[in-house]
């Protein structure tokens, strides 16, 4: 048969999947990949099978011996069918964290969405001093207290990935934001010290094992260890006047609990913006 009649024809050299343009496109491994870290849109001019990971923004610490915030919750997704047309990408901010002058819950970080596909829940803020961990895609983080009457404090639930951890005991600094792959870590003990955030999970969406959405680290009181953020891009939490970190820009991380000194606070971290990957076969 004729191979160049066919190629006349358009049979020879044409593409049977997805056709699709937006975003920072790369090519992996046979597959072609749109990466979205502000809004933007998917473009597609011929319709098929995509997969889609959606991580949305991380939650911001409590202030004042602050538990950590949640990691953003994920949404991945395979098989996805995707129409002509062209879909909306929207990008997740980090929560910020609470007010270093007065004992307040980090706010929420702010939802991915794919289209009308798939949507990933911004992960919770952590407690303030004496708070509870706020809901989110993960859970913030319990608030610490040094006060010898403080009641427990639990962590905020997760409603895509793992809750925050709770402060125990009444001398114990900030609990860790609760990541996608585990929960955030408990704080108790006599030594004030925090807990550390949860872990995130790992992706190979970008053409690389990536991890996203790991919770925050309490912060805590001078001298004593602050909590390490959860890998995936999980703020540390605040020691005295050693300030929390912020979780990583477009991983999801949470952002560590704030720290005080003597009476004075000290900044607690904003959690980390989203991202939204998606990949199809090149065929």
């Amino acid at each position: 048969m004729n191979v160049l009649g066919l190629r006349n024809l358009g049979f020879v050299g044409t593409r049977r999947g997805v056709i699709a343009s937006g975003g920072v496109e790369t090519d992996v491994d046979g597959y072609r990949i749109h990466t979205f870290t502000s809004l933007g849109t998917l473009n597609v001019t011929q319709g098929g099978s995509v997969e889609a990971l959606v991580v949305s923004g991380g939650g911001g610490g409590g202030s004042r011996r602050g538990g950590g915030g949640g990691g953003g919750g994920i949404s991945y997704s395979t098989g996805i069918s995707v129409t002509t047309g062209s879909h909306v990408i929207t990008i997740g901010g980090g929560g910020s964290g609470g007010d270093k002058d007065v004992a307040t819950d980090g706010t929420n970080g702010s939802n991915s969405i794919f289209g009308t596909f798939s949507t990933g829940t911004g992960g919770g803020g952590g407690g303030g001093t004496n708070r509870p961990g706020v809901a989110g895609g993960c859970g913030g983080g319990g608030g610490g207290s040094g006060s010898s009457n403080a009641v427990t404090q639990a962590g905020g639930s997760g409603s895509q990935g793992f809750s925050g951890g709770t402060r125990f005991n009444a001398v114990a600094g900030g609990a860790g934001g609760g990541g996608m792959g585990a929960i955030g870590v408990n704080s108790s003990g006599t030594t004030d010290a925090a807990g550390a955030g949860g872990a995130g999970l790992s992706y190979n969406t970008s053409g690389a094992s990536v991890f996203y959405s790991g919770g925050g680290g309490g912060g805590t009181n001078s001298g004593t260890p602050a909590g390490s953020g959860g890998t995936g891009g999980g703020g540390t939490g605040g020691t005295g006047s050693v300030l929390a970190t912020s979780g990583s820009v477009n991983s999801g991380g949470g952002g560590g609990g704030g720290s005080t000194v003597s009476g004075t606070g000290y900044a607690s971290g904003n959690g980390g913006s989203g991202i939204v990957i998606i990949r199809y076969l090149l065929n």
